[in-house]
């Protein structure tokens, strides 16, 4: 049995209402995801030292310059000029509601990506198949880490510029040309790795309209690329202007280290759908990608040039981390994964669309929307357990520490906590299972914040330089004060 031909009314009215319940659907799943996460009292490495600046009165003098000179100016503008900072670790919370809502812009952009490319299929499919898409940008292993981090408030909304960038080339006016540019330059100088995500859009609605017969615009990769490289290469000169510390991580180590860095640390983290990566997690993951974005041969031969599409924009996006510095975390895989992963759901989507069969295309959407509520489930998961829960106990170990009638002595050696101390069962990078005690320069604006919830309204006691934080080699060592994580609140 065929599919019905009837379709929803396509009116104006029609398409904003439809819109309007996506868009709605994809923020309330993303926030429903990660709510529990978001509502616990808890700060991540950079998140104790916003507050503390905050507190100090600091932003426009300490955390702009900072973002200045790595080349993130939009960032540093939003927090430290436009939004009013954080007065306790216990407002962070709404900045990581900001974070997380402000993603799901970027669930929403993937989500009309994906109905631009099927604008001649029946509206029973394509929405449903949209939701799921718009949805998929929650569940990559990089979100929870995203979601939990409240100073990527001023940065996450390069996700869904980028995504926007790459659809208006190609829109009737070319005034539209001018818009997309615009928004790279946004993107470029808010958060550089992201900008190749834009080709995805470019590549995908291109490779849509050619399997589906419809007037073909090659040019609009091509000049979604162009104007990509001329932003990142604008961004790259001003950073380089300002001889800071972003431009002292430009081109770091030899080609060698860095090929070997590329293809042994940022690959599998870029690839993998497991928690911590592993190297046979990534290939089966990738084995499991390449199958799913091939569904659209199922409807012919000519359909190939999708999974091509994915292909190539997933390859424009992992080359582009090639001259950034060496450090594979999840944030810096992020734009990789997406473009991976979104465009995987878009070639699913698609395949759902088009497919003449009813029964095929509600396999394909329920199918869809049961691998998206279970990569959700884990997202969940990953967000309380490997992240907000283990930084609100170290957090709470912190205050307790202060409580105990200890005087925050500056003269004092603080060391900070061994990895035992974290609670959570995965410890990677910079990100997953690190607490803000295991770090020096987070400990010190624990240590401050902590005192200063202590003495209640008003600065602490003490408001000079940062106590003697001393890095813990040896657990064992005899001189050593209590640290942190010896855990007196429990």
């Amino acid at each position: 049995m065929r599919l019905p031909t009837t379709r929803l009314p396509e009116g104006r009215a029609g398409t904003v209402l439809r819109l309007g319940v996506l868009s709605l659907l994809v923020w309330a799943g993303s926030l429903a995801t990660y709510w529990t996460a978001i509502r616990m009292r808890f700060g991540r490495l950079d998140d104790y030292g916003y507050v503390q600046t905050s507190r100090l009165d600091q932003l426009g003098s300490y955390y702009l310059p900072f973002n200045l000179d790595q080349g993130r100016p939009i960032p540093g503008w939003i927090m430290g000029k436009v939004v009013p900072g954080a007065t306790s670790v216990a407002d962070l919370w709404q900045m990581r509601a900001v974070v997380v809502s402000v993603l799901a812009l970027s669930g929403v952009a993937a989500a009309l990506m994906v109905l631009v490319m099927t604008r001649t299929a029946s509206s029973w499919t394509r929405y449903p198949a949209a939701l799921v898409v718009g949805l998929t940008p929650m569940l990559l292993t990089a979100s929870p880490s995203t979601a939990t981090w409240a100073i990527l408030m001023g940065a996450i909304h390069s996700y869904a510029t980028a995504v926007v960038a790459g659809l208006m080339v190609g829109w009737r006016h070319r005034l539209w040309w001018l818009a997309s540019g615009a928004l790279l330059l946004v993107t470029a100088f808010s958060y550089q790795q992201v900008v190749t995500v834009a080709m995805l859009p470019a590549f995908l609605v291109t490779a849509a309209d050619l399997a589906q017969r419809r007037t073909v615009r090659w040019w609009r990769p091509v000049v979604v690329g162009v104007m990509g490289v001329a932003a990142l290469a604008l961004n790259t000169v001003y950073i380089l202007s300002r001889d800071g510390v972003g431009a002292s991580r430009i081109g770091q180590g030899t080609w060698s280290e860095r090929i070997d860095w590329y293809v042994h640390s940022f690959l599998p983290v870029a690839f993998d759908l497991h928690v911590p990566s592993t190297g046979d997690g990534a290939v089966w993951s990738l084995v499991l990608a390449l199958a799913l974005a091939c569904t659209p041969l199922l409807l012919g031969l000519r359909h190939a040039v999708l999974p091509a599409a994915v292909v190539l924009a997933t390859l424009a996006s992992a080359a582009a981390v090639l001259p950034l510095e060496m450090w594979a975390s999840y944030r810096v895989a992020a734009p990789t994964q997406f473009s991976l992963w979104v465009g995987v759901a878009a070639c699913v989507a698609y395949t759902t669309a088009y497919v003449a069969w009813r029964a095929v295309a509600a396999v394909g959407v329920v199918g869809g929307a049961v691998l998206v509520a279970l990569g959700l489930t884990t997202a969940h998961t990953r967000a309380v357990d490997y992240l907000a829960a283990p930084n609100a106990r170290d957090w709470a170990n912190v205050r307790c520490l202060m409580g105990d009638g200890k005087d925050f002595d500056p003269a004092k050696k603080w060391y900070t906590s061994p990895f035992s101390v974290s609670t959570s069962p995965v410890i990677t990078t910079d990100e997953y299972g690190i607490v803000g005690s295991l770090v020096q320069w987070s400990l010190q604006a624990e240590l401050w914040l902590a005192q200063d919830a202590v003495d209640g309204p008003g600065l602490p006691s003490w408001t000079g330089t940062n106590a003697d934080v001393v890095q813990l080699v040896d657990p064992a060592e005899p001189d050593r004060e209590l640290f942190p994580g010896d855990a007196c609140a429990r």
